[in-house]
């Protein structure tokens, strides 16, 4: 006799539907750094980042900024807020990536603007299984 093939996980439950996050869109050497995040600065996960020249502390990335900070330098594996003193944080130098999952500043929100944006980095954008590279 055979077994009827069920979607029930061993507990009794059902494992429901699957959608999954899909962080790089390519191959690409992927680095990562970890350098500090100025205080009273909050940053989102895969949100870009921006260095301020000055402090050299991490904020995210302001293309109308001229601290710096309106260069891209990398993408921010976690998030983190910071109050009374600066924090470490660990960021994506390099790497090809799914520009949909990112966290762009409100007036980097096309394909064209995010690739200028990262051009003459380590990071690259483009769109999922054979769109627009």
């Amino acid at each position: 006799m055979t077994t009827p093939i069920s979607n029930d996980l061993a507990a009794g439950g059902t494992m429901g539907s699957v959608n999954p996050f899909h962080l790089f869109a390519g191959e690409k050497e992927v680095v990562t750094a970890h350098d500090m995040v100025a205080t009273n600065t909050e940053i989102l996960k895969y949100q870009l980042l921006g260095r301020v020249t000055t402090t050299g502390f991490l904020v995210p990335h302001d293309p109308e900024a001229t601290d710096g900070s309106e260069k891209i330098i990398g993408v921010a594996t976690q998030p983190i807020k910071t109050t009374d003193a600066p924090k470490s944080i660990a960021y994506y130098v390099s790497g090809f990536f799914n520009h949909e999952a990112l966290v762009w500043h409100d007036d980097v929100d096309t394909l064209v603007k995010r690739k200028a944006a990262v051009v003459g980095t380590e990071i690259q954008v483009g769109t999922l299984y054979g769109g627009d590279y």
